[in-house]
């Protein structure tokens, strides 16, 4: 009897279980689960989703930052060019936001000044978040 791989995908074709299988017996895989062998030389993980021929990886799921340093918002802002508007609108601005600005020891994705910054800059509230995520991969 050849024993071979297989994982259990569930009704949305993701990888819940793997097991070694003679493909024979029976076995109750669970209501609306299923085995499929696995092909040679394939990688897979648990959670790893099932196309009919092979697994898919799942996308890492990413967290937007509740804060970011002063330093890691610049940075982002002189890599996509933006620091030089956003220092010119905080210019304009009164004193307490311009101390706000260069004195905050850290940078809320909630801060209405930021909120109202990414607003005057066209930017949309996914765009705000994906800043936040790429400030907070600035070590």
């Amino acid at each position: 009897m050849v024993m071979k791989k297989y994982a259990i995908i569930d009704a949305s074709n993701k990888a819940v279980n793997f097991v070694t299988w003679d493909g024979v017996t029976q076995v109750n895989w669970g209501t609306g689960n299923r085995a499929v062998e696995i092909p040679a030389d394939t990688a897979y993980g648990h959670g790893w989703t099932w196309d009919g021929s092979t697994f898919v990886e799942p996308t890492p799921v990413v967290s937007v930052p509740k804060s970011i340093t002063p330093r890691q918002c610049r940075l982002i802002l002189l890599q996509q060019d933006l620091l030089a508007s956003v220092e010119a609108m905080i210019a304009q601005q009164d004193e307490a936001t311009r101390i706000t600005w260069e004195f905050a020891s850290e940078f809320k994705r909630d801060d209405p000044l930021l909120n109202q910054l990414g607003i005057a800059l066209g930017l949309t509230q996914q765009q705000i978040d994906e800043f936040f995520i790429a400030a907070a991969q600035i070590a």
